[in-house]
């Protein structure tokens, strides 16, 4: 599923490059958890400053399954290219954490049930046996079919 990303430019022109770039970064995300519903992004620019030039912050808001993540207060830049990478690492981080939380919990619900997390072997495949299994009733006494040596108790 392609997840929907709704990109924001505030006091700024809005670019196809950086567009382009935070949906890869969305694209990487959503591999990672499956369960990404929605995100929102915004970019703006803050203040008005001539001598350092803009500085941008970009907001990342990610909606899954049962939560919803938030990233970027933090992370702002006079490169806006930059102030995209540090936001989107801080979600990636956010993103990675509730994967390992989502996990845990499915191991302890699995093991409070006394189930085996694992993998089942395949069951075997009976219509590929050729020879017949014998007479059931001589599989566990002497004589024909019976192991050599196998002596049966009398009741």
């Amino acid at each position: 599923m392609k997840l929907p990303v709704q990109v924001v430019f505030r006091d700024m022109p809005s670019s196809p490059w950086l567009q382009d770039l935070i949906e890869r970064r969305v694209e990487k995300l959503e591999q990672f958890a499956p369960d990404l519903m929605s995100c929102h992004v915004a970019i703006e620019t803050t203040g008005n400053h001539h001598r350092q030039g803009h500085i941008y912050q970009v907001r990342i808001d990610l909606r899954l399954t049962g939560e919803e993540l938030f990233a970027g207060d933090h992370h702002g830049d006079e490169d806006v290219a930059i102030a995209v990478r540090d936001a989107f690492d801080a979600i990636s981080r956010r993103v990675e954490a509730h994967v390992q939380r989502r996990r845990d919990e499915i191991r302890r619900v699995r093991r409070e049930r006394g189930a085996r997390v694992g993998v089942m072997p395949a069951e075997p495949d009976l219509e590929s046996i050729e020879e017949p299994l014998g007479d059931p009733a001589s599989a566990f006494g002497e004589g024909e079919g019976a192991a050599p040596g196998v002596k049966t108790q009398q009741a």
